[in-house]
């Protein structure tokens, strides 16, 4: 697995490891991809239920994962949660569902997770081959008509569409910084963990006009996705993947577009530096100290922040269009 996830095994195949460790030699647990949500699988959205959904889009089928809170009341904000290169919805899931799904319950939130084309998006990097690339596959279309098909099955109003938010890990932050930029009439706001915005000369898409709110969470001791900014090499398919924009010039960047001032440094915990730019389209860049290529939960915990800023800038947000 390239610049996906870094983190323990689940705990059904650490205890399946286990068990073949005490009694007898086992055949090793399925790899990723056999794991990859069934074709043909299809489930409707509702109050209290994880639902395994597919549809067919660009003439290819596609795949998703949903968590409807019990509590479900519309309208209902929605997040769509991308995973890392080399996942699908069912790992991102199985690693990070715990937390966003008690913030769902709590703050009345729908989670989508969407599965990448062959476990990869088609993001805004030049640089790297693989599938999505190569057939440039719409996926910002993709993510659009998950939104559609909530509503549909949810009920008409039922989707708060001044409350839709995109958040991604590594290459999935990049498929939500490409949401930003090409979906910005949907997408009130972005959290981007582990990835950076692309240098010039690496970047496919379109120019960011229109302000997007952005929080961006980095450890600082990453190597994959460097903090300092520069090449991203990684062992799997796609090899280099380009250059990246340091991570504050990254911040830095976003707050220029969206007339931000700043940097203002905030009272942060040990080991946590968190920086501001202020104004009607705030950008927040949280630097976690020993922190590498992941997704934090320990020293800082990035679920919970990645919520309060979404919720906090949508609602004090002005409507879309330019600045």
């Amino acid at each position: 697995m390239d610049d996906a996830r870094r983190r323990p095994l689940p705990l059904h195949l650490l205890l399946a490891a286990l068990t073949c460790t005490l009694i007898t030699a086992c055949a090793a647990p399925a790899p990723l991809r056999e794991r990859n949500t069934p074709p043909g699988l299809d489930q409707t959205a509702a109050a209290g239920v994880r639902g395994t959904h597919t549809m067919t889009h660009d003439g290819r089928e596609r795949s998703w994962l949903t968590y409807v809170p019990a509590g479900f009341d519309d309208p209902a904000a929605v997040l769509l949660i991308f995973h890392g290169s080399g996942d699908d919805a069912l790992g991102i899931r199985g690693w990070l569902g715990t937390y966003f799904e008690l913030i769902a319950e709590e703050h009345n939130v729908v989670i989508a997770y969407p599965s990448g084309y062959q476990y990869n998006w088609n993001e805004c990097r030049r640089e790297g081959r693989w599938p999505a690339k190569d057939e440039n596959i719409d996926d910002v279309g993709f993510a659009r008509a998950i939104v559609d098909r909530l509503e549909s099955d949810l009920g008409s109003g039922a989707v708060d569409r001044e409350r839709v938010f995109a958040a991604g890990y590594s290459s999935g932050g990049h498929m939500a910084m490409r949401m930003g930029r090409e979906a910005d009439d949907l997408i009130r706001a972005i959290a981007v963990v582990a990835a950076n915005p692309p240098t010039p000369d690496n970047q496919t898409c379109r120019d960011q006009t229109t302000p997007m709110p952005a929080l961006f969470i980095a450890g600082v001791q990453d190597i994959v996705n460097p903090f300092t900014g520069g090449e991203v090499r990684v062992s799997g398919p796609g090899g280099s993947r380009g250059t990246v924009l340091s991570t504050p010039v990254g911040a830095q960047w976003y707050a220029d577009v969206n007339r931000a001032t700043g940097p203002h440094p905030v009272a942060s915990p040990a080991g946590v530096r968190i920086t501001d730019w202020t104004g009607d389209h705030p950008v927040r860049l949280i630097a976690v100290e020993n922190e590498g290529h992941n997704f934090p939960v320990s020293t800082l915990h990035a679920p919970n922040e990645i919520w309060q800023f979404l919720d906090r800038v949508s609602r004090d947000r002005p409507p879309p269009g330019p600045a």
